[in-house]
């Protein structure tokens, strides 16, 4: 039997680095708060089979509990010679860290489309109000 080939180049990947979260929203798609993070080695493994995305996505949980994780994605993306089109994240805005958003400009500047790039700020009637 032969192996067969897959070209993953061009798609779009999202790497859910966290369940863990600040917020307990009953309205949650990823359910009850988990302390659970994605192994640095299933993203380098994941890695291995691209060298460029489309749409590189972060999510949670919370991704800015997660800071360390969203680095190693990026170094491993230039240790790989991966290159993404641009980055999307959300986030309940209420971590705001300086880590965080140095890490958010690092993926800014590593896209290749830097007028694409996402980041949601979850501010809806489902959430309290957060000083911005």
């Amino acid at each position: 039997m032969n192996d067969i080939e897959i070209d993953f180049n061009g798609a779009d990947v999202i790497f859910e680095i966290t369940r863990f979260c600040n917020m307990e929203c009953p309205h949650c798609i990823r359910g009850d708060i988990q302390r659970k993070r994605i192994k640095k080695e299933y993203i380098n493994e994941a890695l291995r089979n691209f060298r460029y995305i489309g749409t590189l996505t972060v999510s949670g949980g919370e991704p800015a509990l997660a800071v360390d994780l969203m680095t190693h994605i990026r170094e491993a993306c230039n240790m790989y010679e991966v290159s993404y089109e641009n980055f999307w994240m959300a986030t309940n805005g209420t971590i705001t860290r300086p880590a965080f958003f140095k890490e958010l400009e690092q993926m800014y500047t590593n896209s290749d489309d830097n007028e694409s790039n996402g980041l949601r700020v979850s501010i809806d009637r489902y959430h309290d109000n957060i000083d911005i």
